[in-house]
């Protein structure tokens, strides 16, 4: 985690565009001194001429509470992360408001409800797990489908089911995740058949996933 490791996309329309950062990773086994606090407030700095209408957080904030797939978290670096995670995260509140979701390194595989420890240790910027909005002529829904158990993260079905519900119109749709629908490891293929379901039969909008995590 010593270099930014996020990705950025952009969408134009009517001026207006979102800000994506993903897999951050925030860790307390490198220096409080490494160059990634530092890196994100460049960036952020560079953006503050042509703000973001709304800003993405992808997931994978945090690294090592949850570590991955099961194999257990290192609980002595995770005050560490926190603490850096709650240092950079609320800078980017000043370029617009946070819609985060979770990755699998934000809430342990076996964690009730989901993301309960992240939405404890950062309340004040994490805002999960899902999110829906408009921006210029694009629908837009953030929602957590991370969990390395394999099954739904609490309400992500129901709520992307009435995100689609509730689109009378023919413009495009841009869905957020941490993990991607195609996502090829046994623990995600919940994910992958969640999204899937989610979306009503005869449903002909244009729709473009991002996602992080790989």
């Amino acid at each position: 985690a010593g270099a930014l490791r996020s990705s950025l996309t952009i969408e134009l329309s009517d001026c207006q565009w979102t800000l994506w950062a993903s897999d951050i990773h925030f860790t307390g086994q490198t220096p409080l001194t490494n160059n990634l606090p530092l890196a994100i407030k460049r960036e952020l700095l560079s953006l503050a001429a042509e703000p973001p209408e709304s800003i993405v957080i992808g997931g994978d904030v945090l690294t090592d509470y949850a570590s991955a797939f099961g194999y257990g978290g290192y609980t002595s670096y995770g005050s560490v992360e926190v603490a850096k995670a709650n240092a950079i995260m609320p800078k980017f509140q000043n370029l617009a408001a946070l819609r985060c979701i979770l990755g699998n390194h934000d809430t342990a595989w076996d964690e009730v409800p989901t993301g309960t420890y992240i939405a404890a240790q950062c309340p004040s910027w994490y805002n999960g797990h899902h999110h829906s909005w408009k921006v210029g002529g694009i629908h837009c829904v953030a929602i957590s489908t991370s969990h390395d158990a394999g099954t739904e993260v609490s309400g992500a079905r129901a709520y992307l089911e009435a995100f689609f519900d509730a689109i009378t119109d023919t413009l495009p749709v841009m869905i957020y995740v941490h993990q991607p629908m195609l996502a090829s490891r046994a623990q995600e293929t919940g994910v992958r058949e969640g999204l899937i379901k989610a979306i009503p039969a005869g449903f002909t909008n244009e729709i473009t996933l991002v996602g992080g995590h790989q």
